[in-house]
């Protein structure tokens, strides 16, 4: 009798679960990135899109579509089948902030046309110079603004980017002005400031890391109440002197509003395993991003949180498209 009960037991657990061990899809995945090949959303959706074709047992590639500060790649996704074969690796905080500034001119709306598959990690943004620039803090960076204002180039992945907004923060809480030049992605942008054709970056960390260790760059501040502990050396902003100036970007794995329940949480399931990996994590995070895992409800309500947070900010701050 213990053994028929167990036999059944068995059978039920069996039925509960969802069965993955069938390939996810007979066609390609495509994680879409709406910047250039090279900056810090593309490296993330690499690192990840690798191991998923192994979970998935699917081919899972990353295709880049630059353009309209990163709307390009996501109107592509909220249009395409709501099969899962199509997804969107959003740096969130950057959407939010073009939706609240564009409204219905971006071509979707991202809680509408979009549902949140898991939160991928969060990457602070860092106050980098080229070496040129005549400063070596944060403070001395504000005197030198103020000085020349409307001379020191900044540069950002687009209008609307994250690193846009954060310029726009910091011109209106310090009172500088700065003359701000958007690029098509942040390897782009972060090519120029290297270059020398542009001074200055609010970068993602990802996008900068290595020219900073080998001193093609000088980081002046982090823009989060901790330390990074992949640039140890550099301070808080609030160190440096400038409280309030928390600038960061979340990166969350996106699909077309109408997938499938069913499809999302095993996108879910596999993802989270991956980020819990030793190796993932340690890739990741010498990326200067700070991985991040999460069921789909908490994937839907961080991402609600993020919009609303920078509405607000949007509206407080009056930061206008250029």
């Amino acid at each position: 009798m213990n053994l028929r009960r167990s036999f059944v037991a068995a059978v039920a657990l069996a039925v509960a679960l969802p069965s993955w061990s069938a390939p996810f899809s007979s066609s390609p995945v495509k994680i879409v990135v709406g910047f250039a090949a090279g900056g810090a959303v593309d490296a993330m959706s690499r690192i990840l899109s690798a191991r998923l074709t192994e979970k998935l047992e699917t081919t899972v590639i990353v295709d880049n579509k630059p353009g309209f500060s990163g709307n390009l790649g996501a109107q592509a996704v909220a249009r395409s089948p709501a099969d899962g074969t199509t997804l969107l690796m959003a740096p969130v905080t950057s959407y939010a902030v073009t939706e609240a500034m564009l409204g219905k001119a971006t071509g979707f709306t991202l809680e509408s046309d979009f549902v949140a598959v898991a939160v991928a990690g969060e990457v602070p943004l860092v106050l980098v110079t080229h070496p040129s620039v005549p400063v070596n803090s944060l403070q001395e960076f504000v005197a030198l603004a103020k000085k020349e204002p409307g001379k020191i180039s900044v540069a950002s992945s687009g209008i609307g980017s994250t690193e846009h907004v954060a310029a726009e923060m910091f011109q209106q809480r310090t009172g500088v002005s700065l003359l701000h030049v958007p690029y098509k992605g942040g390897a782009p942008a972060n090519t120029d400031l290297v270059g020398g054709q542009v001074q200055a970056m609010f970068a993602t960390i990802p996008n900068v890391i290595g020219n900073v260790r080998t001193g093609r760059l000088k980081a002046l501040a982090i823009m989060t109440p901790q330390r990074n502990p992949e640039l140890p050396q550099v301070p808080t902003a609030a160190e440096a002197g400038l409280a309030n100036l928390e600038v960061t970007s979340v990166y969350v794995l996106m699909a077309p509003a109408a997938t499938p329940p069913s499809v999302l949480q095993r996108l879910n399931t596999d993802l989270s395993a991956i980020l819990k990996e030793p190796e993932t994590i340690q890739r990741i995070a010498a990326l200067g991003v700070t991985p991040a895992t999460s069921t789909l409800a908490e994937a839907k309500t961080r991402t609600h949180a993020v919009v609303a947070r920078w509405k607000d900010v949007v509206k407080s701050s009056n930061i206008k498209p250029e």
